[in-house]
Order: C-alpha cells, then structure tokens, then sequence
C-alpha cells in the first residue's frame, strides 16, 4: 500500500511541471492571437490628398498678360473632385478687371467660368507637379479685345505645383497659355482673338 501511494505521489510531481507548462504555452498563444488581430483591425491608413474621391477647394489670384489690347487681373475660387487618383475635374469662378492698354477706352470687368481636368504627374510627399487644361465662357463689360464682343470662349493650359504647408492646406502656383475669341459668332470681322500668358498663386484646401 505504502509502495502505491509513492508510485502516485512520484507520478503526480512528474507531471503537474507538465501540465503547467502547456497551461503557459496555451496563454501564450491566446496572448499573440488576440495582439495580431488588433492589429489587423487597425484603421486604414489615411488617403492621400490626391486620391480617387478626394475633393479639394482653392483660391488664386491671377494675371493675364497679351502683347497688346488688354492685360487681364482677377481673383479666382474653385472646387476641384478627383475621379482617379492624381486626376481630377475643376470648376473655376473668376472675377476681375482688363486693364485696356488703348487711352481712349475704358478699363472693362469681366467674370468667367471655366472647366478643367488636372493631372499630378510627378511628387512625392510634401510636393507635386501638375499639368491642366480646360475651356470655359467669358461675359465682360467691355469688347475684349477691341473689335471683338462682350462674350468670349476660353481655352486654356499649362503647367503648376503644389507644396505642401501643413496636413490639408497648400500652396499652388503656375501658369498657363490662354486664348479668348468668340469663334465667330458675329463674323470674322468681330473675332480679333486674344492670346497670352497667365500667372497665378493660391492656396489649396484638401478634404
């Protein structure tokens, strides 16, 4: 009897270390389950400004420069949704004045709507290079250029950047090749055209 009762007692220290071993082990693996499905849960990594459904807001100030007839300055808001990632379409709201270079006619106000597509083709995180280009309408108090009407078409393209300020807000700036006429809507007598350069300089809002 008393050889039976130490069989069990040895047999029982042999195996209580065992047990609690795997009842270690055991905890452990629960332990890195639950860790790594934490961390597949985690939120997804923010989308970029200038990803597929992002929309963006800006606001620049430009200028139109010609050889002759009439220097363009105006103030510009615009709201811009991007359909692919660094493709976007813009809507563009103008307001400003012509300077007239002529001393014997009035300076002329003018406001546009334009449409343009914009392609980031170049950046990395903090910048970006961008070219756009679109069309839009043009009614002004005054012909622009002279000869011509109140009413133009606007053609427009060129090249720009983005840098970066903070999370959501950047600066953008470039500049495009503009032409104007009214495509001969009253005859080719009253569509004198009217081609130059424009330069601007905004901020842009992402979100």
């Amino acid at each position: 009897m008393t050889r039976l009762a130490i069989s069990i007692l040895i047999g029982l220290g042999l195996t209580a270390p065992t047990m609690a071993d795997e009842q270690i082990d055991l905890a452990v693996a629960l332990s890195n389950l639950s860790a790594s499905t934490v961390v597949e849960q985690e939120a997804p990594e923010a989308a970029g400004a200038f990803d597929a459904g992002s929309w963006v807001g800006y606001a620049i100030a430009s200028a139109r420069f010609a050889d002759d007839d009439a220097d363009l300055y105006d103030g510009r808001v615009a709201f811009g949704y991007y359909f692919l990632d660094n493709v976007a379409i813009n809507a563009e709201l103008t307001g400003g004045y012509a300077k007239v270079y002529d001393d014997s006619r009035q300076d002329a106000g003018f406001g546009d709507l334009e449409v343009l597509f914009r392609w980031h083709f170049a950046g990395e995180p903090g910048w970006s290079l961008y070219f756009d280009g679109g069309a839009g309408i043009m009614q002004s108090t005054l012909s622009i250029p002279d000869e011509g009407t109140h009413f133009n078409f606007v053609l427009s393209a060129g090249l720009g950047a983005t840098i970066d300020l903070n999370d959501r807000l950047k600066l953008m700036g470039g500049a495009r090749y503009v032409h104007m006429s009214n495509a001969r809507m009253r005859g080719s007598n009253r569509n004198p055209g009217w081609d130059g350069m424009m330069l601007y300089l905004g901020l842009m809002l992402t979100f």
